[in-house]
């Protein structure tokens, strides 16, 4: 219970901190695919999502800016059949904060390089765990149950942007483990994302 509350108020602070800065950024609206995956597993399979959000840029220098936002995400995997499991599947949604450094450099007229570094924060927001087993039995509940709710990690992009368009491909990398009884699993991500800013 204490865990949770901790939890919750860091992603409230978090987003009252990005608030504050709103009248000095650029807003962006993003959304893109995900593919969602587990690090220290061969028995996991990557499970196809995607994400959806705002975010602003705030500018630091003529190249440099911060990025906070704030996306709805989904992250999930699928778990490899075995002779009891047939299909294995754990799907999450959750509330997802970026916190980004992005350095864009011009390469030409209306193209600029964009790189992109930060770290993210996620609160797993509502998913299901569905195994269905040989002898047909399927036990179906909270993803929940067995994952932790809460994440954080690494942001990693490279991309092209051409005036107000840009389109990023991220690699994610949390933190913290996915599982509460075991150790080591990480949740890992390819996302390619399209920007457009206003």
């Amino acid at each position: 219970m204490v865990h949770a509350r901790i939890e919750q108020r860091c992603v409230l602070v978090i987003v009252g901190l990005a608030l504050t800065i709103t009248s000095y950024a650029q807003w962006n609206i993003k959304g893109g695919l995900d593919l969602s995956s587990l690090t220290s597993s061969s028995d996991v399979k990557s499970e196809m999502g995607f994400h959806l959000g705002v975010g602003y840029d705030v500018p630091l220098s003529s190249k440099f800016y911060f990025q906070p936002g704030i996306l709805f995400a989904s992250n999930g995997f699928d778990f490899k059949s075995t002779y009891i499991v047939e299909k294995a599947s754990v799907s999450m949604y959750a509330l997802e904060i970026p916190l980004d450094f992005s350095f864009r450099p011009q390469i030409s007229n209306n193209i600029k390089l964009v790189t992109e570094f930060g770290m993210f924060v996620r609160y797993g927001l509502f998913g299901n765990k569905k195994y269905i087993f040989t002898d047909s039995e399927m036990l179906k509940e909270s993803s929940f149950q067995a994952y932790n709710r809460f994440d954080t990690g690494a942001n990693l992009g490279i991309g092209l942007a051409y005036d107000n368009l840009a389109l990023i491909c991220f690699y994610q990398f949390g933190f913290l483990n996915v599982e509460k009884a075991i150790d080591k699993l990480k949740h890992k991500k390819i996302r390619l994302s399209i920007n457009y800013m206003f």
